[in-house]
């Protein structure tokens, strides 16, 4: 009987320390996860800061979309000038593809309408590549805050 109660001690101390393991883990990686989405939220420049500013921001009339083509070739002070002074900004983005760009601009068209868009891309990016799908990671950030593009997000490949 004795021996029953000294392992049914035992037991209940190895829950309480695996409980307070468990719970501690929580605590550490809910900070942990906090602190990175703060810090990634409140970046100032970089590809990453881009893609939020186009999510969350812009309202330029004039919004330039593409890959790397469009981010280097396209000067939107030179789109402004020509369209009597509106607004510019060019959203191009470095290795992306057409799926990133209807992200972006379902993105966009959720929070106001620009009165041009204009879309650079290459007759291969109409082709389904699994490379494509893949480079979405780069919107997982916004899965929870930008409903609109879930479905792109999701098509992405499991891995």
């Amino acid at each position: 009987m004795k021996d029953d109660k000294i392992i049914s001690n035992q037991k209940m101390k190895f829950v309480k320390k695996l409980l307070i393991v468990i719970t501690l883990l929580f605590v550490f990686d809910f900070t942990i996860g906090s602190l990175l989405q703060n810090l990634f939220f409140s970046q100032k420049s970089g590809l990453n800061y881009r893609t939020t500013y186009v999510l969350n921001e812009v309202e330029s009339e004039i919004i330039i979309l593409g890959s790397s083509r469009a981010n280097h070739h396209y000067d939107p002070q030179i789109f402004s000038e020509i369209f009597n002074n509106l607004s510019c900004y060019n959203a191009g983005r470095d290795g992306q593809h057409i799926l990133f760009q209807y992200a972006m601009l379902k993105g966009i068209l959720k929070r106001y309408n620009p009165k041009i868009i204009i879309l650079d891309i290459l007759p291969s990016q109409l082709l389904k590549n699994p490379k494509h799908y893949a480079k979405l990671s780069a919107l997982l950030p916004f899965y929870d805050s930008h409903k609109e593009i879930r479905e792109i997000i999701e098509s992405r490949i499991n891995f």
